[in-house]
């Protein structure tokens, strides 16, 4: 998929303001703070309907404004043509395609393929566990309306479940509080399972190409791998559908006491890990911070790689201040393998730090003063 353009109305310190992309690299050049950043947030705010550096959709809007309008032209590497339009205001999102509106949000992920690098993105390797649940489910329900169907079942059930916890922990032992745990604990392992399950079967995916990017990246001896930390308990690499369920719910049986006695579910999908290693050592605990950006950068383009083989539609590479903090041989490694996506947009500060780009004739764009102009590409 290629964006062709995106247009911004209040949107961060943009009044108004177009950017006509082109296949191949573009870049956005500009000092600091010129809003480069800004402009890259809003291809991907219209393909996931949140900002990647927002608090909230509130903190999007210009200051003084009480709605944001972005909009883009994409072309699918079928043909298609796909405009998109989403209007923030009055604190709900309206989202348009092609004309239509789109009814239901959820219907909309994956729509727009884009794969993102921030600075920001770093902590996914070593911040809130949270985080990293939240990467991986966001990646499976793009390929599979079963899955996502599976995770709203889940976070149902663990909701309800954890209500009829609190329950029995303020003494309510009759018949019915009995009948609601049992059936909200059959549903939580049904759904729970399938979601482990899932999650499992794609980190093996992930590792299949993961250590590969990083290498290529890197050219060093450590390999970088993952592991999933299963709250329910060990689980083995070939594992079934039924071993999983069955795992849990032993699992929880375990548990039973100290659930009743704190008031809410201990064990699932909502309090298990991926964790990321380089060779034996856990990366957030000694891994320096060039190591650890080109691991997000690694893994980034290993979701992107997985998101083409599977739906064989190629993603857009969003790249903000990518290239700093790399030596030149990881600069030079990394620009090899973007240039083998149809499309990447680049931001950057600095012209010496682009001249690597220069050989792939990457269209330029200069950000300044709430505008974006294309500018001639030259030697630094």
């Amino acid at each position: 998929m290629i964006c062709q353009r995106i247009h911004l109305l209040h949107f961060r310190n943009y009044c108004a303001v177009e950017l006509r992309l082109h296949a191949g690299v573009n870049i956005l050049l500009g000092d600091n703070g010129s809003g480069k950043t800004n402009l890259l947030e809003g291809i991907y705010f219209l393909g996931h309907l949140s900002g990647f550096r927002a608090d909230g959709d509130a903190s999007l809007l210009r200051r003084g404004a009480k709605s944001l309008f972005v909009e883009g032209d994409f072309v699918s590497d079928a043909g298609a043509h796909l405009h998109a339009e989403v209007r923030y205001t009055g604190g709900q999102k309206y989202v348009r395609v092609n004309e239509v509106p789109v009814l239901k949000l959820a219907d909309y992920w994956g729509r727009i393929p884009l794969y993102l690098f921030s600075p920001a993105s770093m902590e996914l390797l070593w911040g809130r566990p949270e985080r990293r649940r939240e990467l991986w489910d966001g990646e499976l329900a793009k390929f599979s309306p079963q899955f996502r169907t599976e995770l709203a079942n889940y976070r149902t059930a663990w909701l309800s479940r954890n209500r009829t916890l609190k329950l029995l922990q303020q003494g309510r032992q009759d018949a019915e509080t009995g009948a609601l745990m049992k059936f909200y604990t059959d549903s939580l392992v049904h759904a729970g399972g399938r979601v482990v399950l899932e999650r499992l079967r794609f980190l093996s995916e992930v590792l299949s190409k993961l250590d590969e990017y990083y290498r290529q990246l890197t050219a060093e001896k450590y390999h970088l791998r993952a592991h999933y930390s299963a709250s329910i308990g060990k689980l083995g690499r070939e594992v079934s559908l039924e071993e999983v369920r069955r795992t849990y719910r032993q699992r929880l049986a375990e548990l039973a006491g100290r659930e009743r006695e704190r008031g809410f579910t201990l064990a699932g999908p909502h309090r298990d890990d991926v964790r990321f290693f380089l060779g034996e050592v856990p990366i957030a605990d000694f891994a320096s911070q060039g190591q650890v950006r080109a691991a997000t950068i690694a893994l980034m383009l290993t979701l992107a790689r997985i998101y083409r083989e599977r739906t064989r539609e190629e993603p857009v590479l969003l790249l903000d201040d990518v290239l700093s903090e790399l030596d030149d041989k990881r600069k030079a490694n990394l620009l090899a393998i973007v240039g083998t996506f149809p499309q990447a947009v680049l931001t950057s500060a600095s012209r010496r730090e682009i001249r690597g780009l220069l050989p792939l004739k990457p269209r330029l764009f200069a950000v300044g003063g709430g505008t974006v102009k294309p500018v001639t590409v030259t030697a630094p």
